[in-house]
């Protein structure tokens, strides 16, 4: 069958689709619901805002009936129920709508929205896979916004109350002022605390808050934290731990690992020049 393409205007498409025979008997695929009558159709997208999908396809054509199997498939069924308003023309009995969309090959899918405008056109057989994918473009580009808008109309949004977020303190709670001064490990609770360089830092005690506070770049560990081994041999900013950290130089140093705090030790040198 040849067809003539023709440049598609709304016009020519809404010509074409109101010249259609009103009742188009094709057999409905499996679990879709095919629409046959284009009239009908179209005063249902206007009324849901989902847009139409038609499927041009021919008796005579073996990819057609592909095209019905990839239908059939469940999801594929699910999706242009949910999403689309499903057409289903015979080539042979619409000319006028086949040259006004170009459909030059069959089967041919187009989608057009309740306005008449052309939004997609899909030409020959797909499976189930690759037309989900195709159709998702344009169903989540209009149907699914156009519900989400419905809904929030239809019943007012559930009232949440905020739930309260408990702080997380840096360094896994530890006292920095501890680990310098004492060399003693001690995880805190937030009863002293105080921020500083957008972390929030929790302290044995009173005097282990006044001290940090009084001289805070003394016990900040080396480079915030970050592992000097992973930053210099992987080029990788790992946050150390405070249970592998190392004074060094009068500076705190966390490293990501036992092993890692080992090679530091070995050979600083290595480690020292490239950062801060």
């Amino acid at each position: 069958m040849q067809m003539t393409k023709k440049r598609l205007s709304g016009g020519i498409l809404v010509a074409a689709m109101f010249c259609l025979v009103a009742t188009n008997h094709v057999e409905a695929a499996k679990n879709l619901q095919w629409h046959t009558n284009l009239q009908k159709a179209a005063k249902e997208s206007k009324r849901s805002q989902k847009p139409m999908l038609i499927e041009i396809s021919a008796v005579w054509c073996g990819y057609c009936k592909k095209m019905k199997e990839t239908f059939n498939d469940e999801k594929i069924a699910r999706h242009v129920n949910g999403c689309f308003v499903p057409v289903m023309i015979d080539a042979d009995e619409n000319q006028r709508l086949v040259e006004a969309v170009g459909a030059d090959a069959l089967p041919t899918t187009v989608i057009v929205s309740p306005d008449f405008k052309l939004l997609k056109k899909i030409t020959g057989y797909y499976t189930p896979r690759q037309l989900d994918a195709k159709l998702g473009e344009i169903c989540l580009a209009s149907h699914e916004v156009v519900e989400r808008q419905v809904v929030r109309k239809q019943a007012p949004a559930p009232v949440r109350t905020a739930k309260a977020i408990t702080p997380k303190p840096a360094f896994n709670g530890h006292c920095l002022v501890s680990l310098f001064d004492d060399q003693k490990l001690k995880v805190c609770t937030l009863d002293f605390t105080t921020n500083y360089r957008g972390q929030l830092l929790c302290f044995a005690s009173a005097k282990h808050k006044q001290l940090f506070d009084a001289q805070p770049r003394k016990y900040w560990p080396a480079i915030d934290g970050v592992c000097p081994v992973n930053l210099v041999d992987r080029k990788k900013p790992v946050t150390g731990k405070a249970v592998w950290g190392a004074i060094y130089r009068d500076r705190l140093w966390f490293f990501a690992d036992k092993a890692s705090r080992n090679r530091f030790a070995d050979s600083p040198a290595k480690y020292m020049p490239r950062v801060k």
